[in-house]
């Protein structure tokens, strides 16, 4: 005799359907949610620390690059 999980193994599939606007509402559901975590006046130092972070990148890079006077003596270098 068969249990009661195998007599409805074929029956119990999903039937709820994506509706057909999901993939153009999610965008703005996705902006909803990013401005109830952080609302839009949270934004401006997120975006200004990211500027910030760039800056220090360069400036430390431009800090890091040897000048004409140091150049590093190659074998290759005339």
């Amino acid at each position: 005799m068969k249990s009661q999980e195998h007599k409805n193994e074929g029956h119990n599939a999903p039937t709820w359907q994506v509706p057909t606007d999901y993939f153009e509402r999610l965008p703005g559901r996705v902006m909803a949610r990013l401005e109830q975590a952080a609302p839009p006046q949270l934004w401006l130092p997120a975006k200004a620390s990211r500027w910030a972070l760039v800056a220090s990148m360069l400036v430390g890079a431009w800090l890091l690059w040897p000048k004409p006077s140091e150049e590093i003596n190659t074998p290759w270098s005339t």
